[in-house]
């Protein structure tokens, strides 16, 4: 059980005041019950055991997702990282601007599942939205598995971009036109965090409901359709999965999601002028991996190309 019976260094606290907080529920979650900091300033150890202490991800994919939090939107002296937003006086050893993992599109991008679009939101990408929130809940009906997330994550994408989803008849639940909308390679994360909600947060053994994903969303009915935001915390009695998730599982899960309802890479010049990206296997925004060996070697291309070789573990 996480936490264990009487471990009271990890049971749920509110948030302390000025605490960083972000796009990211689950470490939320780990941070509210101690896990990592509960100031929200984490360094690198901390992130790769909250990971595997918590939800049992696999040391391969918790040393991966440790390395691009803290390359891409931390510090690499200190090794520390943001939740949430800057918190260069407590991250930067050499002053520095760190945006955190809130910072717009490195970790976070558009088209999330319960944050609005940076551009579409005077820069607040991190603050939960009731309303996504309930159309996610609304395509999923409470079972939030491979198959509604998937087809989810293609109607947000089109949301975002501006144009009715092809699959709708109706209009969608917020009108967006995000003239600055981007989907670009490092935009399949976004598919590997929607596969934490059906391979991490579900109670080993237990369904992805809606009462542990609201929990670990911090999502809390309004009683009148809609939905408010409470802080995040694992659900009470909660176990998690018997097995690692490794990296190889989260770059299956992602092919099997993008496969199911592919979209185009690329981006918006201005409101509803889609232009088509070409880089390397993806020519006018159409891309066709064929294994999620295709996956892995796109994404390591683009994210690691952000990343000094120093954290690479490079000679």
């Amino acid at each position: 059980m996480v936490p264990a019976i009487g471990d009271t260094d990890h049971e749920y606290r509110d948030p302390p005041a000025g605490a960083y907080r972000g796009p990211c529920p689950g470490l939320n979650a780990a941070a509210n019950h101690g896990f990592l900091s509960r100031d929200g300033i984490v360094t690198f150890n901390e992130l790769v055991a909250a990971q595997q202490n918590v939800y049992n991800v696999g040391y391969d994919l918790a040393v991966s997702l440790a390395t691009l939090g803290v390359g891409l939107d931390g510090d690499l002296l200190t090794m520390k990282l943001s939740l949430g937003g800057d918190a260069s006086s407590q991250t930067s050893s050499l002053g520095s601007k760190e945006g955190g993992l809130a910072t717009h599109g490195k970790f976070e991008a558009d088209s999330s599942l319960t944050r609005n679009d940076y551009y579409l939101a005077n820069g607040d990408n991190y603050s939960f939205n009731g309303t996504l929130f309930g159309y996610m809940n609304d395509h999923c009906n409470g079972n939030f598995d491979r198959d509604c997330l998937s087809k989810y994550r293609y109607d947000r994408y089109y949301q975002s971009r501006g144009k009715l989803s092809p699959s709708l008849s109706d209009q969608l639940l917020i009108s967006a036109d995000n003239g600055q909308f981007t989907f670009i390679p490092t935009a399949l994360l976004l598919y590997g965090a929607s596969s934490f909600l059906y391979e991490l947060m579900p109670t080993n053994g237990g369904p992805p409901d809606l009462a542990t994903i609201s929990t670990f969303f911090g999502a809390k009915s309004d009683g009148n359709g809609g939905w408010t935001h409470v802080p995040e915390r694992i659900p009470d009695n909660w176990f998690n999965r018997a097995t690692p998730y490794t990296g190889v599982d989260v770059v299956e899960e992602i092919l099997a999601q993008y496969l199911a309802n592919p979209v185009p890479f690329g981006g918006n010049v201005g409101k509803g002028n889609f232009v088509g990206l070409d880089l390397g296997p993806i020519v006018d925004g159409k891309w066709s991996p064929t294994s999620a060996k295709d996956v892995g070697c796109l994404l390591q291309q683009v994210l690691l190309a952000g990343i000094p070789s120093t954290i690479q573990g490079r000679k």
